[in-house]
Parts: C-alpha cells; sequence; structure tokens
C-alpha cells in the first residue's frame, strides 16, 4: 500500500511542527519562578537576589536574577562536573570534589582571572561553608552558551562554579557592582 503524497507531507510537517515547537519551548521561552519557592527569598536585605534552582535540567533556564521581586535576567547556568550530566544530583562542600554545592550565598570581590570577569561568593550554610576555600565563583565560558547548549543538548559543566555566558555573567556582575552584594540562594 502506497501513501498519498499529501498525507506524506502532512505527518512530515506535523511532525516537524511539534519538534520545532519543543525547540523553541525549552531553549527560548523564559522560566517562571519555582512555586513555593520564592518565600525563601522575601527576607533577603541585600537589594538583589540570584536564585538558582538545580532541580532543573541545564538546558532550561534556571538562574534568575531579581531586584525588588522583578526578573531582571533569567538565564542558563551549569553545574559541577561531578554533580551530574543533565541534572545536578550529587552535591558537596568539599574541596576538589568538582560538585556544586547549595544553599545562601553572598557576593564578594569582582576581579578579572583566568576565565576574565569574574565574582567570588561566600558560603552562608554547611553545604557551602568552603565554598570561598574552593574558589567556587560566577565566571563565564562558552560552554554555558546558547550556542553550546543547541550543539550538545546540555550545557558543559564546571569544577563547581557559577557559569554562564559571557553576556549574562557581565550583566550579573554589573548588576552586584552597582547594588552592592547579593543574596545568592541555590536550591535543589
Amino acid at each position: 500500500m502506497m501513501i498519498n503524497r499529501k498525507v506524506l507531507f502532512w505527518i512530515v510537517g506535523s511532525i516537524s511542527l511539534v519538534i520545532v515547537s519543543a525547540v523553541v519551548i525549552v531553549y527560548f521561552v523564559p522560566e517562571k519562578l519555582p512555586k513555593g519557592k520564592i518565600s525563601s527569598i522575601q527576607d533577603t536585605k541585600s537589594k538583589g537576589t540570584i536564585l538558582i534552582d538545580y532541580s532543573k535540567p541545564s538546558f532550561r533556564k534556571r538562574l534568575w536574577l531579581l531586584a525588588e521581586k522583578k526578573v531582571i535576567l533569567n538565564t542558563y547556568v551549569s553545574h559541577g562536573k561531578n554533580s551530574g550530566l543533565i541534572y545536578a544530583r550529587d552535591f558537596s562542600n568539599t574541596e576538589n570534589s568538582l560538585k556544586s554545592c547549595t544553599g545562601r550565598f553572598i557576593t564578594s570581590e569582582i576581579y578579572y582571572g583566568d576565565h576574565g570577569l569574574s565574582m567570588r561568593v561566600i558560603g552562608l550554610d554547611s553545604t557551602n561553608s568552603n565554598a570561598f576555600k574552593r574558589d567556587i565563583v560566577f565566571h563565564s565560558a562558552e560552554y554555558a552558551t546558547k550556542r553550546f547548549l543547541l550543539s550538545n543538548g546540555y550545557l558543559g559543566r564546571s569544577h563547581g562554579c557559577f557559569v554562564t555566558s559571557p553576556k549574562d555573567n557581565k550583566k550579573i556582575i554589573d548588576f552586584a557592582r552597582n547594588n552592592g552584594p547579593l543574596t545568592l540562594i541555590v536550591m535543589k
């Protein structure tokens, strides 16, 4: 039995539309702030908050920069190499673990290092108290860009640092520079 050419075009067109729609939704539509997790940021005294939700896969926008409860930026952020491939599942506060850590942080010194413009963070909880000693910082890398994501299906991974695209890294660090230390909350 031979399939009619019109039917075949309709089937191929429908499948293509579904695939394109899924790509647009996954890669280009902003993420909503996680409900029920927003209450943890309402008590902060800093002028801004960075919220990272590692329960989401690396191909989703899981970092929000907030000021006065308004979203300034929603973007992609990498996780530690030994925390998992697409999902961050394993976390550690141990040096040389190459894993991400969770909890509350405060942003600190801004500097130029091996990865260009960077910003240190200080861990405030037992789950991240070694972050400063471990050199867990915000920096940029090409493996955290939309181009890398579209080529590989997920972001590259760091040694535990919060890595974003060069453009977004600059926005985050400039915001911190102009508004004083920011609160960083990393959830799993």
